[in-house]
């Protein structure tokens, strides 16, 4: 994995690189390495007094992998946290994509009303900060 080979020889940002191997293994069904990544990568956040937007996106990601392995509560906990935070900050892209996480948390527990309006937050917020990227059917 050339992502690993970096993250041996690089002096590159290695948190944000740990963050991308966890999305990695996530894709790949790899989910234990993938919270083990997330974990570490809000760990060195927090330590560091990392931006609000940081720990949220951290935040966010993890929750996701946990609903991924079926930890739904927790998942949607850390999701809810994530989003938080976003709120707070002038930039969207992280949010809009928290929020659509966010959203299936909710569908997942069956709060379907409050996942339908997430959902729908999210599509409102990915035109408004131009995220189109974000923007899924």
């Amino acid at each position: 994995m050339d992502i690993q080979k970096t993250l041996e020889f690089s002096y590159s940002d290695k948190v944000n690189l740990l963050a991308i191997r966890g999305s990695i293994y996530r894709q790949l069904g790899y989910i234990t390495q993938a919270i083990a990544d997330y974990e570490e990568v809000l760990r060195i956040r927090q330590k560091i007094n990392a931006s609000e937007y940081s720990i949220g996106e951290a935040l966010s990601e993890l929750g996701f992998a946990y609903l991924r392995q079926g930890k739904l509560l927790k998942g949607m906990r850390y999701c809810e946290e994530g989003v938080k935070l976003l709120r707070n900050c002038k930039t969207g892209g992280f949010l809009v994509r928290g929020l659509r996480k966010l959203s299936l948390a909710y569908l997942l527990i069956g709060k379907f009303k409050r996942a339908y309006e997430t959902w729908e937050e999210s599509k409102r917020k990915a035109l408004e900060y131009g995220a189109f990227d974000q923007i899924k059917i």
